[in-house]
């Protein structure tokens, strides 16, 4: 019997298996001729194999795309990388951050400003540390909020007479990359605090592809105290047998 605290055993597909059928489909487009399709990708630059390197799938979807060009149509997105940049038309690009540049400024003046201490620079300070902020964010919005966080924790420190300069600093330490920022964040937590914020993020990344992941994640975490203080607290408290009883204990 299952039950929705239990992991689930992943599917995994051989890299050779889902390559031999991509190219399957790519050498069958002739066969779709009377069919018309449109597929939209996002994010081509957060693929991750060790086998399929970026260039490679650009060339992939480009070469798709010339030997169905009136039944098959691709939009994709990604950051300005070379391997894509390389590969895609220029004529058929579309710059989003440059369509959401006013709205990322405007995020991040309100934001600034709502700081008094950010406030007491000068206009030309407060333009400009503006400007690079949104300059560096790409258009990603996830990127200007959580360096913005930032900025305001530093603000705190900063003495009505001083420049900006150690905003430029830090701002300067921070990955444009999401995922190396993200990395940076979690670097950042206290030692203090990090059993329990790798704790929680575990439970989270286990129980994302469950059933019922508000509630699993609310059992698994009430067991995170437990787990914190002894890491073989399962094991040595023969768990098994009263896992059921207790979690069942705790739902109720």
């Amino acid at each position: 019997k299952l039950y929705p605290w239990q992991p689930q055993k992943e599917l995994k597909i051989p890299y050779e298996a889902v390559l031999l059928a991509f190219n399957h489909l790519i050498e069958r487009s002739g066969d779709m001729r009377d069919h018309c399709f449109c597929f939209f990708i996002d994010g081509l630059d957060e693929f991750e194999d060790p086998e399929e390197h970026h260039a490679m799938l650009a060339e992939r979807l480009h070469t798709w795309t010339n030997l169905n060009a009136d039944g098959l149509k691709i939009c994709v997105s990604s950051r300005e990388e070379n391997a894509f940049l390389n590969e895609f038309s220029q004529q058929q690009r579309l710059p989003l951050h440059y369509l959401t540049q006013g709205d990322i400024t405007k995020m991040t003046t309100n934001s600034l400003e709502s700081h008094r201490r950010f406030r007491q620079s000068t206009l030309e300070e407060r333009e400009a540390l503006t400007h690079a902020i949104v300059a560096q964010a790409h258009g990603v919005f996830l990127w200007v909020k959580l360096v913005l966080d930032e900025i305001h924790d530093a603000l705190n420190d900063i003495l009505p007479n001083d420049s900006l300069q150690s905003l430029y600093d830090l701002l300067g330490t921070i990955p444009e990359d999401m995922a190396k920022f993200l990395n940076h964040v979690l670097q950042s937590i206290a030692k203090r605090n990090r059993v329990e914020a790798w704790t929680v993020l575990t439970l989270a990344m286990a129980t994302q592809q469950l059933g019922n992941p508000m509630l699993t994640s609310i059992i698994f975490y009430s067991f995170a105290g437990e787990f914190s203080k002894n890491k073989r607290f399962g094991v040595e408290s023969q768990l098994h047998g009263a896992t059921v009883l207790e979690i069942r204990t705790r739902v109720d």
